[in-house]
Parts: C-alpha cells; structure tokens; sequence
C-alpha cells in the first residue's frame, strides 16, 4: 500500500526523483506542518510548478487537507508515522550555517549592504539566455567561499557570465575589508551589453579594475584569453548542454595547473540529470571537491525552487579541449520550449 501511493504520485506528476523524491515531500511537510508551497520547493529543491503538483496528488490521495498552505489529514499523519517510520524530530543541521558550511560574519555586512544597492539596479533579466538574478547574499557568499578556499587575493579571476555581479562583491570585499592584500585580476565574460556596461560604471564608481569581455559561449574563444586564468566563476545555462559547452569555455580559460578552483553555480537537477553534468566535469578533467546543496538563492526563479548548488571543482588534468564553434541549443527555451525564471 505505501509503495503504490508513492509510486503513484511519482507517476501523476512525472516526478523523475521517484517514490523517493514523493517520501522527501512528505517528510517535509510531516516536520513543517503548515509550511507553504514556495517554501516546500525550497527546503526539498524542487521546482515550485512540481512541488504544487505533488501538494494536488497528496490531496487528491487524502493525504494533505486543502488549503494554502500544507498540513497532514489524520489518514496521512498516520500513514507517514506507520508506513513511512517518521517520527517528529529536532533539526539536525548546523543552527549556524545552515547546512551552508560557510559563514558571512557580520563584519561584513558593509559588503552586503553595497551589494543590496549595486543589485537593485542591475538590468532586468533575460530569460532567453537563462539568466535568474542571484540574491545580495549569494553574491557575498560566494565571494567569501573564494576567500575560504584562497582563491581571491593577487589571484587572476575570470567570471563567465556575471548578471548575479559577484566580479563586484570580491572588489567590495577586498577594498572595504582586506586592502592590505593585493587585489584581484578580474575578467568578466559574458553576452549582455548591458551588464558588461553596468559592471564598468561600477568598477569607475568604486576605482577599481575590471576588465569586461563581450564573449558567447557558443563562440570559439579568442586565443589571447585561453589558458590565463587560475580562478573561474560559471553559472551556466540549466540544461545538460549549456553545462558541457560551459565547462569546456572554463576548462580552455585556465592555465594548465593541477588544482585549480572553478566554482560552478547549477540549479537543482534529477538524479538521472545530474549524473550526465557530472560525466562532464570527468570529462574535462576536473575533480568534484565539494557540493553545497541550496548555496546560491535566485529572485523570480520559481522552476529552480529560487535555489541553486553549488560545486567546487578543481582540475586534475591539464589538458585543454580543442577552440570550436558550438552551433547546438544551450539556453531552456530552446531546448525545452521554457524558462528558467518566471
């Protein structure tokens, strides 16, 4: 019996994480009576259209009462207890970081207060290219994994695609707290005029250097980038070959050095999914050294859940993929038909 309802929700809302993925919901539900639907999609990393399809098929299955937001009937308080052994329990991730691993001290909130400014004012999103602007926070905070990790000071950063303006939170971090370390070498790639154009004002505003490329991805990369950088930001299109063509542009922009870090932004992906991105980093020669489940949080990004992981990758090999011309579909709405962002 409990079997058949998982498997049959899993198969009412074409759920590609399965029974399994139907057992994560009800487990956040069981221990978050209440909880609204947008912030289900968050906390279990799906996107918000399946995480109310799920709440449908749960009510329709007796399981969850109507409402807006989500809480058990008696049939499915007793069926997570009995058929699923849930039990009411204390939350288990670290009250500090929040399972984040990384820490934004309070010192640095001068940081995060420029940076709620800088943000507001960005360009508008592009949905056609997969853009999802980044929050204030994720800007910091990964700026700060690249402190932790010893990737920002005298080190030559490129940033390949930059609308969430993390080029400008390691300025900021190094010019209003660690002006006694030489300051980074950033290069930001990226196809938007526009932003390549607000990233300059910024730099001139703040007297700083950044040096902006107009670049696409599906270009051959010009030989006098290749093989310069030590530190790559990416945060590639969601789909199985924006991150292949993503990772081949990085892999060609590093120097050949073993151990190189490469902070690789992608939004939450099925199990099935995220086994062919991780043939990938193989592929290229790079080495998984952590992943950050929820790191990156995104406004207006409801078919991500508004959140994104985060992987640490470094290079294992040197070896640099031959410079073509990628003619193939890389962005949602042309491999899909849909978008990213809302």
């Amino acid at each position: 019996m409990k079997k058949d309802i998982l498997i049959h929700i899993a198969k009412a809302v074409n759920l590609r994480e399965g029974s399994e993925g139907v057992r994560t919901f009800l487990r956040q539900v069981y221990n978050n009576q209440g909880i609204s639907t947008k912030a289900c999609a968050q906390n279990i990393r799906l996107p918000l259209p399946i995480t109310a399809a799920l709440k449908k098929e749960a009510i329709k299955a007796g399981l969850l009462k109507e409402g807006p937001t989500m809480r058990l009937t008696d049939h499915g308080q007793n069926f997570c207890e009995a058929e699923l052994g849930l039990k009411t329990q204390s939350e288990m991730i670290c009250p500090r970081c929040w399972g984040l691993r990384y820490v934004v001290p309070e010192e640095l909130n001068p940081v995060l207060e420029r940076l709620q400014l800088y943000l507001s004012l960005r360009p508008k999103v592009d949905v056609t290219i997969d853009q999802a602007h980044g929050t204030p926070m994720t800007a910091l905070r990964r700026a700060v994994l690249a402190l932790e990790k010893g990737a920002l000071f005298n080190r030559e950063i490129a940033l390949f695609g930059d609308d969430d303006l993390v080029s400008i939170a390691l300025v900021l971090l190094w010019q209003l707290v660690y002006t006694d370390q030489k300051p980074p070498k950033i290069t930001v790639f990226d196809l938007d005029e526009r932003l390549l154009d607000y990233i300059d004002n910024i730099a001139c505003e703040l007297n700083v250097s950044i040096n902006t490329v107009f670049y696409d991805a599906r270009e051959d990369l010009p030989q006098e980038h290749c093989n310069v950088f030590e530190v790559i930001f990416t945060d590639p299109p969601y789909t199985i070959p924006g991150a292949a063509l993503f990772l081949t542009r990085v892999k060609q922009l590093l120097r050949k050095s073993i151990n190189l870090p490469v902070f690789f932004s992608f939004g939450p992906k099925a199990p099935q999914d995220m086994n062919k991105v991780q043939e990938q980093i193989i592929k290229m020669g790079f080495t998984l050294e952590e992943i950050i489940p929820g790191f990156n949080e995104y406004e207006g990004a409801a078919i991500l859940g508004n959140t994104g992981q985060m992987l640490v990758l470094r290079t294992a090999d040197i070896n640099t993929p031959p410079l073509k011309e990628y003619k193939q579909a890389i962005y949602t709405n042309e491999v899909t038909g849909d978008s990213d962002s809302d």
